[in-house]
C-alpha cells in the first residue's frame, strides 16, 4: 500500500503493508550508488539481506553508526563525509536505514551536500518512522544540543514491518510517538490508547503498525510541534550530572511527562494528570528520577536551554496546541516538585 504526504510543498511517498523485497522490485535504482547509513545493531541482524535486495544497484556501501540515539552528532557528521568522500563522483542513493540519530543524519547529508544524490528512509521502528515524516534533520554538538538543521523530505519511505515486529524492546518507546499524538492533536486519540492499551502485554500482543494512517495524519499538519514537545526538559539533562543515569530514552520521556506538567500547572488544564501517570506505570513505563536529582540545579539547565530555544509550546487544552511561553524558575521548581510529590502518591 502506498500513502502519499506533503511538507512545505514537496511531496513524499510511504510503502507499507508488503515487505521490503516487494516494495523494491518495481523502482529503478540500478544506475546508482547506494550508500546504506545504519547502526551497528542493524547491520549485524540485517546486511546480508539488504545486500541482497539492493542487489541491482551499481554498487552498494555501508556506512556504520554507533546504536545510540544520538549518532547524529557533528562528529559522526565529518567522519561520514570523509567516508562519502572516498568515492568518485556518481550518482547516489543514501539509504537511513536505523534509527532516529541515522535518519536525522542521512536526512542533513543528503540535503546538503553537492553530489548528485537521493534521499530514502527504511525505519526500524515507529520512532525513526516519525523522524522520517517530520522531514527535517539536527547535527548535535558535543553537549548533544542541536548546531545544524536541514529541511528535507526523503524521496521514499518503506515500513516493512518483518523488520520490526521481533523488537519488542522498543514497542514501549513506539508506543509513547503516539500518547504524543494524542496529547497535543487529538484527545480523543489519547482515549483510544488509553482503553486499546491498557497494560505492558496489551502493548506487545498488538501491533502499533495499524495506527500508521494516524501518524502520517498527525506529522504532515503537526510534526514539527510533536517532535518539539518535550526537547527542552530532554536536553536540560545532558547538562546535570543526574543526566549521566538516564538513558537517551529515558530523557526524552521525562522531557514530556515535565513539560506536560508545566503546561497543565501553567494553564490550568482539566487533566488528570496521576491517573495518566498510573496508566503509564501499568505500561511499564519507569517514573522514578535519579537519586542525586537535583532540583534548583535542573531548573537552570531547562532555563539555560531555553537561552536558545527562547519559549515553551503550550496547549490550550489537551488535543489542542495553543502558542508558547516562556517558563519562570519558579514555575519550573514547583513543576518539579508537584512531580515528585505524585510519585509519593
Amino acid at each position: 500500500m502506498e500513502l502519499s504526504f506533503k511538507k512545505a510543498g514537496k511531496e513524499s511517498q510511504l510503502i507499507y503493508g508488503e515487505t521490503l523485497a516487494a516494495s523494491l522490485a518495481d523502482l529503478d535504482y540500478a544506475d546508482k550508488h547506494v550508500v546504506i547509513i545504519t547502526n551497528q545493531r542493524y547491520y549485524d541482524l540485517f546486511s546480508m539481506k539488504m545486500t541482497q535486495l539492493l542487489a541491482a544497484a551499481d554498487d552498494i556501501d555501508w556506512y556504520i553508526c554507533p546504536n545510540h540515539r544520538n549518532c547524529n552528532s557533528l562528529k559522526e557528521l565529518t567522519s561520514l563525509l570523509e567516508f562519502v568522500g572516498r568515492f568518485k563522483r556518481q550518482d547516489f542513493l543514501f539509504i537511513a536505514f536505523g534509527n532516529e540519530g541515522v535518519v536525522e543524519l542521512t536526512n542533513y547529508l543528503q540535503k546538503n551536500t553537492l553530489l548528485d544524490s537521493r534521499f530514502w528512509v527504511l525505519p526500524i521502528s515507529l520512532r525513526s518512522l516519525a523522524k522520517g515524516l517530520l522531514g527535517s534533520g539536527q547535527i548535535l554538538d558535543s553537549k548533544q544540543q542541536p548546531i545544524l538543521q536541514s529541511q528535507n523530505l526523503p524521496e521514499l519511505i518503506f515500513f516493512d514491518q518483518t523488520l520490526t515486529q521481533e523488537q519488542t524492546a522498543g514497542k514501549l518507546l513506539d508506543l509513547l510517538v503516539f500518547i504524543k499524538c494524542g496529547l497535543l492533536v487529538d484527545r480523543n486519540f489519547l482515549k483510544e490508547l488509553f482503553f486499546n492499551y491498557p497494560q505492558e502485554k496489551s502493548v506487545l500482543s498488538k501491533p502499533l503498525s495499524g495506527m500508521l494512517v494516524n501518524l502520517v495524519a498527525y506529522y504532515e499538519k503537526n510534526g514539527a510541534a510533536l517532535d518539539e514537545y518535550g526537547q527542552v526538559f530532554k536536553r536540560a539533562f545532558y547538562m546535570v550530572e543526574a543526566g549521566q543515569l538516564l538513558s537517551d530514552s529515558m530523557k526524552e520521556f521525562l522531557g514530556i511527562l515535565f513539560h506536560l506538567l508545566w503546561n497543565i500547572n501553567q494553564k490550568q488544564l482539566n487533566f488528570n494528570y496521576l491517573n495518566f501517570l498510573q496508566w503509564l506505570k501499568r505500561l511499564d513505563y519507569p517514573l522514578e528520577l535519579p537519586t542525586n536529582f537535583l532540583i534548583g540545579d535542573y531548573a537552570a539547565a531547562v532555563l539555560k536551554v531555553l537561552e536558545k530555544s527562547e519559549s515553551l509550546l503550550t496547549l490550550a487544552k489537551i488535543g489542542t496546541i495553543e502558542g508558547r511561553e516562556i517558563p519562570s524558575s519558579q514555575e519550573l521548581i514547583t513543576m518539579l516538585e508537584d512531580y515528585q510529590g505524585y510519585l509519593q502518591e
